[in-house]
């Protein structure tokens, strides 16, 4: 269970965010390892003898995506929690995490 959770949390709601995330694991797990290849590959360009910048940007483009598509999907499995909780709990997680996101202090 998430360590930002409401303690208020029903069993079922325990169960349906539990299924959430470990969906949501699984989705990333493989642009996870997109992106270690991508940047891999981004880092020998940057270290040839010859740069070709065109490669560069392509790779560098290829990388922005795959963590935007990680970004999209960390917005979509909270939106889904979100629509979990009730109302209290919603102010409760606001009240909690107010100067902060899901992603850590401001």
């Amino acid at each position: 269970m998430m360590p930002w959770a409401p303690p208020d949390l029903t069993s079922e709601q325990v169960q349906k965010i539990g299924q959430l995330q470990t969906e949501s694991e699984a989705r990333n797990r493989g642009l996870m390892q997109q992106g270690w290849e991508t940047q891999a590959r981004l880092n020998g360009l940057y270290t040839a003898d010859k740069r070709d910048w065109n490669a560069i940007r392509t790779a560098s483009r290829a990388l922005f995506d795959l963590q935007r598509q990680q970004m999209d999907a960390m917005l979509d499995m909270q939106q889904k929690i979100d629509g979990l909780l009730t109302d209290s709990q919603r102010q409760e997680m606001a009240r909690a995490w107010r100067g902060y996101g899901w992603m850590g202090a401001n």
